[in-house]
């Protein structure tokens, strides 16, 4: 990914205790800011320059799924969970 200031911008993910910044986050934004296409491009990134063996995701979609569609074929998937608003309402 590259920044508003045009550098490179890296997101180690490893445990705090192993000198990253933690394997989960939060992402927000308003419908149509492109939330579903970094969320795909972080996954397939990852997954392009980490084996399956060390690197494995859970998916989840809050609504119908459709972020993740196609995701769930690499090795790295362990799961996709989808429809979660059905459960909250």
């Amino acid at each position: 990914a590259v920044g508003v200031d045009g550098r490179p911008v890296e997101l180690d993910i490893k445990e705090s205790a192993q000198g990253g910044m933690g394997p989960h986050g939060l992402l927000i934004g308003a419908t149509g800011s492109g939330k579903s296409e970094l969320l795909r491009t972080l996954v397939l990134g990852l997954a392009l320059s980490n084996s399956s063996e060390t690197l494995n995701f859970v998916l989840v979609d809050f609504k119908g799924g459709a972020t993740f569609l196609g995701l769930e074929e690499l090795p790295h998937t362990s799961a996709v969970i989808t429809n979660l608003a059905d459960e909250a309402a």
